[in-house]
């Protein structure tokens, strides 16, 4: 008896099940129809660090210490790209020890990885491509041998300019590609008891394209047609004995509306911003800026490659330090991880700069929840915006929950946080088209 699990990042049947019923994916309607299915819940926040990670270690992020990509240390970020091993040992490590041999391809927050005798592994997701992803590390030139494209990753990025869609999707089907073929050599040349692979590219697409497809453009639809092969291949190669399980980190859905935490904090009088005559340009506003002028063309393609290069370079400074706009001597709480709905007080003796003391904590805490829970969006009939606000020790426990924001937000379908200092608005229309995690598929 062995066990498959069949990774796919951002599963959802709101985008499988009419795939199904078209005959595009086969194989995932067979097994649909005749095996055992569930939506279960995700993590909070419902994203791809700690869902993978609780998902392979079954702890909460309190113990494996993932709760978004970065770790924050005071008013600063490191990026994450792995959990904490000792506190939260992965299933294979388990079964390796016990003398079962494991294959690992493409598995997220998977760096570096463990060296395990009976276990052949390779990084995913967001490990990059110049690390040493491989173990044993006899693997890389085995791999690259057969597959010499093989890639962790697309050229991943949050704004995905329209003039470079079509590069994006072929970019992301010719990784796929390369995959499956490695998913093939491994599965085939390599004995195994336990073998886990991840397919990312279908957050990618859900991320920039849901309309499309929705709509079933052909092009699109042609990822999630690799992938039913892929699952066809797996099968094909099963035992009558062996057991496969297709799982994913968490659902997906169109975006309604952008909410800016910032904003709302500031609003109430949580969070002060430093005053300054600066009026600062970034890659994503000049570009919105032609936009709004009716010039659709990347910047790339106007612009020196070095002025680009600075633009992009400013950006990417620009939203990783945030906090060095933030006036913390007037602040008691700021988003901590604004984008996935982390909020953390500026307490005394804890921050660098904190202000709040340890008899207001609990009282800043519940006036927060307050705001948030109350929140109503009134172009959309009053609506509820919030689903619920966690206080951090309802959510998890463990060596990592002071690590954890203080408070986590949970929004209602179709919201998406923005955690910007300069977004002047609560309230925000997204790039028609897009999708966003949550909870339940």
């Amino acid at each position: 008896m062995r066990l498959f699990i069949f990774g796919i990042d951002g599963l959802t049947l709101r985008i499988m099940k009419p795939l199904m019923d078209k005959g595009i994916i086969p194989n995932f309607k067979s097994i649909y129809e005749n095996g055992n299915k569930g939506i279960l819940k995700s993590t909070i926040p419902p994203v791809t660090p700690p869902g993978w990670a609780s998902i392979y270690t079954g702890k909460n992020p309190g113990k494996h210490g993932l709760f978004t990509f970065s770790r924050r240390n005071g008013y600063a970020f490191t990026t994450n790209t792995c959990w904490d091993y000792n506190e939260a040992s992965p299933v294979w490590k388990y079964l390796a020890d016990h003398g079962k041999r494991c294959v690992l391809l493409n598995v997220p927050m998977y760096y570096p990885p463990l060296k395990i005798q009976n276990c052949y592994s390779i990084s995913g997701f967001i490990a990059l491509e110049t690390l040493n992803i491989y173990h044993p590390e006899s693997l890389r030139r085995e791999i690259l041998e057969k597959i010499p494209s093989y890639k962790v990753d697309t050229s991943w990025r949050h704004d995905l300019p329209e003039d470079e869609e079509e590069n994006f999707i072929k970019d992301n089907i010719e990784v796929t590609k390369s995959r499956i073929k490695a998913l093939n050599y491994l599965m085939n040349e390599k004995t195994w008891d336990f073998f886990f692979v991840v397919f990312t590219g279908t957050d990618r697409m859900q991320h920039f394209f849901w309309d499309k497809i929705i709509n079933g453009n052909p092009e699109i639809c042609q990822y999630y047609k690799l992938l039913d092969e892929a699952l066809g291949d797996v099968l094909n190669s099963l035992r009558r004995d062996d057991f496969l399980f297709i799982v994913s980190d968490h659902g997906f859905c169109p975006v309604q509306k952008g909410v800016n935490i910032n904003k709302i904090l500031q609003q109430q009088g949580f969070l002060s911003i430093k005053k300054t005559t600066e009026i600062p340009i970034n890659y994503g506003k000049l570009k919105n800026l032609l936009k709004k002028w009716g010039i659709k063309k990347s910047l790339k393609y106007i612009l020196p490659k070095r002025l680009v290069n600075k633009l992009q370079e400013h950006t990417k400074a620009e939203d990783a330090f945030y906090f060095s706009k933030i006036d913390w001597s007037q602040t008691k709480a700021f988003p901590s991880a604004g984008l996935f709905g982390g909020i953390s007080i500026n307490l005394k003796n804890r921050e660098p700069s904190g202000i709040v003391s340890e008899s207001e904590y609990e009282s800043v805490r519940d006036s927060i929840i307050q705001v948030f829970s109350s929140l109503k969006d009134n172009e959309e009939n009053g609506g509820k915006v919030i689903k619920n606000v966690y206080k951090r020790e309802d959510l998890y426990s463990g060596k990592y929950l002071h690590e954890m924001p203080d408070l986590v937000l949970l929004a209602e379908a179709g919201y998406r946080f923005d955690e910007r200092i300069d977004r002047g608005e609560v309230f925000r229309e997204p790039r028609s088209g897009q999708g966003l995690h949550i909870v339940k598929g």
